[in-house]
């Protein structure tokens, strides 16, 4: 288009020209004239060829970029089908499941029995058993002293019950032994030893000794 535009303003320019120059030379015959007009006519249809080719040209561009359009607008108006997933069916139960299925039965809860309240019982204390004292023979009543018969202490082993001896009078003696006289031996413990004569039971310090002078 701007082809076109540029030929009309030179042609115009032309004729503007031709009418301000001064005529210097004889009017123009009418041959001249004729011949004038006819190339004027030429530059006119050279002029509107080229509009129709440059026409053409923009209309084909703009078919094209219609049609581009439009196919792509077509493409993305396609609508993908719907695919839906297949779920195969279970597959039905057997008999043998069926029935182990009659059979199970829920369980029954079972109660628990709360366990029977402790009940405190009163510690009753065992009695304290008292060591019986035995009195030495110095704290005896004079009488019974004047009958104890004389005992020369000599030898004194504490090892236990079954191992200890003393030597009382010459005679070595454990426990449950006893003397020439009847004196005879209870315990003998680590510092003294317990005896009895006649019923009456008394203690010896270890290696005491006891002389009777009646």
């Amino acid at each position: 288009m701007s082809l076109i535009l540029d030929a009309l303003n030179r042609a115009d320019r032309e004729r503007s020209a031709e009418k301000n120059t001064p005529c210097l030379q004889p009017a123009p015959s009418f041959y001249e004239r004729s011949s004038t007009k006819r190339s004027r006519l030429i530059e006119v249809l050279i002029i509107s060829l080229i509009g129709i080719v440059i026409y053409q040209q923009y209309f084909s561009e703009h078919s094209t970029v219609v049609t581009s359009t439009k196919v792509l607008s077509d493409t993305v108006a396609i609508k993908t089908p719907d695919v839906k997933p297949v779920i195969n069916a279970p597959p039905a139960p057997t008999p043998a499941v069926t029935s182990l299925y009659k059979k199970t039965q829920p369980l029954e809860a079972t109660p628990i029995k709360k366990p029977a309240p402790i009940v405190a019982r009163p510690i009753t204390p065992e009695p304290v058993k008292t060591a019986i004292y035995t009195p030495l023979l110095t704290e005896l009543n004079i009488n019974i002293q004047k009958n104890i018969p004389t005992i020369n202490y000599n030898q004194h082993v504490f090892l236990d019950r079954e191992n200890s001896f003393i030597e009382i009078n010459k005679m070595l003696l454990k426990i449950g032994d006893s003397t020439n006289n009847g004196l005879r031996v209870i315990s003998i413990e680590a510092e003294h030893c317990i005896f009895n004569y006649q019923g009456e039971q008394f203690r010896l310090r270890a290696l005491n000794s006891w002389i009777n002078f009646n």
